[in-house]
């Protein structure tokens, strides 16, 4: 969102600005950067994520355990980032984000292949 809505043109007026606008522009480019990247992702992204990974995985728990799991834990590794980071824990928060960097490539990788083997069967 700000990547491609704000920071361009701040960018732009940044070049053609004279030295006091600035010192102004560079004000609002970092807390446009701030709000986003660590504001929205790592708080509200991270939450709406793991409330979302862990009814995912309750769902797929019926039909394939395994990754059903895999699913809830990787939903509460989000969520413990985002509450680290609420929180100011930056270890917790850290350590949330870890797991859910290692283990989401490795579930999508997984599910990918487990569909591939055993595709859902639709009203049967």
């Amino acid at each position: 969102m700000a990547r491609r809505a704000v920071l361009p043109p701040l960018i732009t007026a940044y070049t053609q600005a004279a030295e006091q606008q600035r010192a102004i522009l560079e004000v609002v480019f970092s807390a446009s950067v701030n709000f986003v990247y660590l504001g929205l992702w790592n708080i509200l992204e991270e939450l709406v994520a793991g409330v979302g990974w862990i009814g995912i995985g309750l769902f797929l728990r019926e039909e394939r355990p395994a990754i059903g799991t895999v699913t809830v834990i990787l939903g509460i590794s989000a969520l413990v980032d985002s509450v680290g980071t609420i929180l100011l824990l930056e270890t917790i928060a850290v350590l949330g984000l870890n797991v859910y960097l290692v283990l989401a490539p490795v579930w999508a990788l997984w599910l990918g292949i487990d569909l591939l083997r055993r595709p859902v069967q639709i009203g049967g």
